[in-house]
């Protein structure tokens, strides 16, 4: 029988955190100067 309703889902939220670290690490090692306008607007 699966979890009860309500409950959260831990694998989800395992993902969650692991692609919330990577994408703040990417955002932190971007340097603004070196890309180009299009770039930024992407």
């Amino acid at each position: 029988m699966g979890r009860t309703s309500g409950t959260p889902n831990k694998i989800t939220a395992e993902v969650r955190d692991k692609l919330q670290n990577l994408i703040d690490d990417l955002i932190k090692s971007l340097d603004i100067h070196e890309l180009d306008t299009n770039q930024k607007i992407k």
